[in-house]
């Protein structure tokens, strides 16, 4: 993608009003929204990074940029809340990944049973009973009753769809054609580019994995070379495994058998790029985690995805680009890591539209706290933490807590037990956000609410970051990158990116207002030393209160 086949040619002046793009609902422009625009559409290069605060309608930026141009949207987001927000405020279709859709004749089933793929018209699970259909016909109608096919193809149709980023690599990837013809990609959180990338490269080995193929680990699994060599031979095994479960598949009359079948099917061909990647080796470092040396589960990343970047994502996408974030902390280490070649891109930035006084960050030191001290610093953390919920009596909240360790042990020690909702996993977080937003006045306890969460009005009037969020140094992939040259950058940039993040749940437009606490004594190393990576809107809204007196109060 050249920057020259991007300059703009006399951009088109914006009209007053988003209404005037065709975007009912939106009867003004929030201050900087226009501009910024006219920016983009003016701008030659074929990235744009937007630095955009919590409140600035990133969303309504990059429609309207879309509706200027005249361009058919791609629009990428994390999450499925987000998804179905963007659904409420615009004319967008949305794509989903298979597992969101039943199948048309077993509602049990979703549509990761499917047994259509290229060359095969027929699916059990989706054709009419009446065909009687028994294999493979011209005549089977599963394509067209098929709901996430029918999704897709409007999905295909539509001039805006929105997607999450998973889905999109997994579709470029296997040649599918969402984003064709699509002059604007707009990715959102865009700062989290780089490890979704390394998400999708990932290569995951599970005990089933090495039954189906037939297959023993390496000899020392811990070590990433001896993984190159053992990919080609599995690459190998794995045409064989796929040859035999076909077979099956087709002897087998009981839908959900074959369900089961289709699913390790699926799984196979999803590992076979990822072999390939893994056996061709030298573009980056790779990273082994063992959990036990002869089953697994075996997991390998490459340590920097900027090396396949390219051919994953920008190779195989059209038109220009929008990556939006509230922290595009430091640019030029984004466009380093997601492989932008030099002079490619510009950064934009929109100053927050939110007054500070409307949105403090209230900086409360109790301790530095961690797990190896949780027995002295704890707590502390958690009387402090009650004595700023008994502030806010009758006001709903949310409190980050980084693990689920934290979480357990706030719930169980709180004088205020009966108001706090927490979950155990990843499947309780959508059950306890219910719960919060039909009491009045529960605060919710979670170590996964820092991005993708809207508590907007009074969902949450405070927030607390009990612990700061650093990553994982029991993660290996983490530890060997914190090791890498700039690694101590990149983990202070990663831990501020996280902080910034949490700290904008709450109070998320101009007419909104809420208050964030911070009770780790680790950030104020962090401020003091790595203070040049904190946006200026940020720090402008930091207030220091050492011994929790003086406490701003919220306008």
């Amino acid at each position: 993608m050249s920057v020259a086949s991007h300059r703009s040619k006399a951009s088109p002046s914006l009209p007053s009003t988003p209404a005037r793009l065709g975007l009912s609902g939106f009867s003004s422009w929030r201050p900087g929204q226009r501009q910024v625009v006219q920016s983009f559409l003016q701008s030659s290069r074929p990235y744009v990074m937007l630095e955009a605060p919590t409140g600035s309608g990133k969303s309504l930026i990059a429609v309207a940029a879309a509706r200027a141009m005249g361009a058919r949207l791609l629009y990428v987001v994390y999450t499925r809340q987000l998804q179905e927000q963007l659904a409420r405020d615009f004319p967008v279709a949305v794509i989903m990944g298979r597992n969101n859709y039943p199948t048309a004749n077993h509602p049990s089933l979703t549509a990761e049973a499917c047994e259509l793929r290229p060359g095969r018209r027929h699916c059990p699970h989706c054709c009419s009973p009446r065909l009687r259909c028994s294999g493979p016909t011209p005549g089977c109608d599963a394509p067209s009753r098929c709901p996430y096919l029918r999704a897709r193809a409007l999905a295909e149709d539509a001039d805006m769809v929105v997607a999450n980023v998973a889905y999109l690599l997994h579709d470029l990837e296997a040649g599918g054609g969402l984003a064709t013809g699509r002059q604007l990609l707009v990715i959102d959180e865009a700062d989290e580019l780089p490890s979704a990338l390394v998400q999708h490269l990932t290569v995951h080995i599970t005990a089933d994995d090495l039954d189906l193929l037939g297959m023993g680990p390496p000899h020392d699994p811990s070590l990433p070379d001896a993984w190159q060599g053992w990919a080609s031979e599995a690459l190998r095994a794995l045409d064989a495994a796929c040859d035999r479960l076909s077979e099956l598949l087709e002897a087998d009359d009981d839908p959900f058998e074959r369900a089961g079948l289709a699913r390790d099917l699926h799984r196979l061909e999803a590992l076979q790029p990822r072999l390939e990647r893994l056996a061709a080796g030298g573009r980056s470092p790779w990273v082994a985690a063992v959990e036990d040396p002869r089953r697994g589960p075996f997991t390998l990343r490459p340590l920097y995805p900027a090396a396949y970047a390219r051919g994953l994502l920008w190779g195989r996408t059209e038109g220009r680009v929008l990556l939006m974030s509230a922290t595009v902390l430091d640019p030029a280490a984004l466009a380093r890591d997601l492989g932008l070649p030099e002079g490619s891109w510009e950064r934009l930035s929109l100053p927050s539209p939110i007054p500070p006084e409307r949105r403090p960050v209230v900086y409360m030191p109790v301790a530095p706290l961690s797990h190896t001290n949780a027995a002295d610093t704890w707590p502390l953390a958690v009387r402090a933490l009650d004595r700023i919920l008994d502030r806010h009596r009758g006001e709903r909240g949310i409190v980050h807590t980084q693990s689920y360790r934290l979480a357990a042990y706030v719930m169980s020690h709180s004088r205020h037990r009966r108001r706090l909702l927490g979950h155990e996993d990843a499947a309780g977080r959508s059950r306890a956000l219910r719960r919060h937003a039909e009491s009045e006045d529960a605060v919710l306890i979670s170590p996964s609410m820092e991005r993708g969460v809207d508590f907007a009005g009074d969902r949450a009037r405070f927030a607390v970051v009990l612990k700061a969020p650093y990553p994982n140094l029991s993660d290996p992939w983490v530890e060997a990158r914190l090791r890498a040259p700039g690694g101590q950058e990149w983990y202070a940039r990663e831990t501020v990116r996280a902080l910034v993040q949490a700290c904008g749940r709450v109070c998320r437009g101009p007419d909104d207002y809420g208050v964030t606490y911070i009770l780790d004594a680790g950030v104020g190393r962090l401020l003091a030393r790595h203070r040049r990576l904190f946006p200026q809107w940020f720090l402008a809204a930091l207030r220091e209160a050492p011994d929790g007196a003086a406490l701003p109060e919220v306008i």
